[in-house]
């Protein structure tokens, strides 16, 4: 399975799919239910992988003179 979701993920840069991979483990330990982990899953999501690529890729803001 984990290779699986490397082998899908392999698009973004490693820093974040590295960060995602570990998050099956952190729903093992906690024991939830399906629906949570979808929910938890999500939200690490764009916690983890789409903030850190928008605040990167957003332009910066041009000061005038």
């Amino acid at each position: 399975m984990k290779g699986y979701i490397k082998e899908s993920l392999s698009f973004l840069p490693e820093k974040y799919f590295t960060k995602l991979l570990e998050t099956p483990e952190i729903f093992q330990r906690l024991g939830l239910d399906t629906i949570k982990n979808m929910n938890t899953f999500t939200h690490l999501i764009v916690e983890r992988i789409v903030e850190p690529i928008l605040k990167e890729e957003a332009p910066t803001p041009k000061r005038d003179n």
